[in-house]
């Protein structure tokens, strides 16, 4: 189950690449210091393969130590045998680093926005503290993988210091881990190899070294995962020789260890990959698991906004939109910088006919940050609905109510030539010609040269 991200999401197919690359240069490398006759095309291969893995994702630079590793654990080779082996595959890495930094530098790229950057605010006690959190629930998704979701960001795991109870218990599960396999190393044994391809798997995407911009993501258990099929493999065989000892068949052990287990995981796979299925399925399923996500409530609002569309009844159109608002709404009290749920709050209360509550989402991003890139957007599709609203109050000769919609248009958006045009004309029917002249000479100012202002202007003087 924790492999659906990595299969449903196109954009983990680097993931799928890298790993795929990975294990086949590990195999043609085992390969050839195993067969009678060292086939040198095989080896050139194994290196090429590591090229290749390194240009999918860098995941692979943590198999500068894995294949010596399994060199070592595996098979009677010299220390310095492994070393002069590994000394293709060292530059090979090479080649590919410079590459890399001749590309895009050695810049490490911090967003200044939280939902972006979860240790923006964070100490070193915090950092390192939610880092060993994260570590925990990372060992937990692999025995245990529910709920899953798309999302971790802020607020889903709040920042923890290093002597909190979670972030203890994972420091001495790590560490114990740790010792284990340096202790039991000598010996070859297999359960060390397997703890020691965890760790350096994990360590890459741990954010201990580098931050990389997101506290956790289940795809970042793609690699690591082996090692736990690997040991899982072992406690499986474990199981059935137990089983067995006691005068039950292997056969019959088998089916006792694996099928509850088979059954549970596909079951789950299954009902996973439906949830990734759409992003209406995504969104939607996710915001129940990560209900503290200030994204995750966000996108939940967005496709009830995008779902709205496709409904025809008035009454249920406006109870999911009503329920995108809540969403977004729960998204900026959760993050109040996220001004991307306050812009799809408004949108949603524009499409549900209630603009005059939109407006005070749009007036708090004017007021919080006036020059979020939405914003003009969002504005023009707020005072097309007032001057639409407006125009058709106008119509039915309701004008205290297109005066009102059409002033709220030109505050929203005072460079809208045809607002004045239109509301000086509403205040003329209504015979306040003082007022309507001066928001026809306000027009002027905006715009000069048009000629209904200046004819509205000579009328009005009339």
């Amino acid at each position: 189950p924790i492999h659906t991200e990595v299969v449903a999401n196109i954009k983990s197919i680097d993931e799928i690449y890298s790993l795929f690359f990975l294990l086949s240069s590990s195999l043609l490398l085992f390969s050839y210091v195993t067969e009678p006759k060292n086939n040198i095309p095989t080896y050139m291969l194994s290196v090429f393969l590591y090229f290749i893995a390194l240009f999918s994702k860098e995941n692979g630079i943590t198999f500068l130590v894995i294949l010596p590793l399994m060199l070592y654990f595996f098979t009677d080779l010299s220390l310095k045998k492994i070393i002069i082996l590994m000394i293709p595959f060292i530059v090979v890495f090479a080649g590919y680093f410079a590459i890399r930094l001749s590309v895009i530098g050695l810049n490490n790229y911090q967003s200044n926005l939280l939902q972006n950057n979860p240790f923006l605010y964070a100490t070193f006690d915090t950092r390192y503290g939610t880092v060993m959190v994260c570590l925990l629930k990372y060992l937990g998704l692999l025995f245990f993988p529910h709920p899953l979701s798309y999302d971790y960001t802020f607020n889903q795991i709040p920042l923890a210091g290093i002597l909190s109870p979670w972030s203890i218990l994972s420091i001495c599960i790590y560490s114990a881990l740790l010792i284990y396999s340096i202790i039991t190393i000598k010996s070859k044994n297999i359960v060390s190899f397997i703890v020691l391809f965890y760790l350096l798997s994990i360590f890459i995407t741990s954010n201990i070294l580098v931050d990389i911009g997101a506290l956790l993501g289940e795809r970042f258990l793609f690699q690591s995962s082996v090692a736990f099929s690997m040991f899982a493999g072992i406690v499986v065989y474990w199981l059935i020789n137990k089983l067995h000892a006691i005068n039950v068949s292997k056969t019959l052990s088998f089916v006792l260890v694996v099928l509850p287990v088979v059954l549970l995981a596909s079951g789950k796979t299954i009902a996973r990959n439906n949830a990734w299925k759409s992003e209406y399925n995504l969104y939607s399923t996710d915001v129940k698991s990560c209900p503290n996500s200030a994204v995750a409530n966000n996108n939940a609002g967005v496709v009830l906004i995008l779902y709205s569309d496709t409904v025809k009844d008035k009454a249920r159109k406006s109870a999911i939109l009503s329920q995108a608002v809540s969403f977004c709404r729960k998204s900026r009290t959760i993050l109040p910088s996220f001004y991307d749920a306050y812009v799809n709050a408004a949108i949603a209360l524009i499409r549900d006919g209630k603009p005059d509550e939109a407006l005070t989402d749009v007036f708090e991003i004017k007021k919080r940050n006036p020059e979020f890139y939405k914003l003009p957007n969002v504005i023009t599709y707020l005072v097309n609905e007032y001057n639409t609203r407006a125009r058709a109050a106008a119509e039915a000769k309701q004008l205290d109510k297109a005066v009102r919609d059409f002033g709220i248009a030109l505050r929203l958006d005072s460079t809208n030539i045809s607002t004045y045009n239109n509301l000086g004309i509403a205040l003329c029917l209504m015979d306040d010609f003082k007022k309507a002249l001066t928001i026809f000479l306000n027009g002027l100012k905006r715009g000069p040269d048009d000629e209904s202002l200046l004819s509205y202007i000579a009328i009005t003087y009339l």
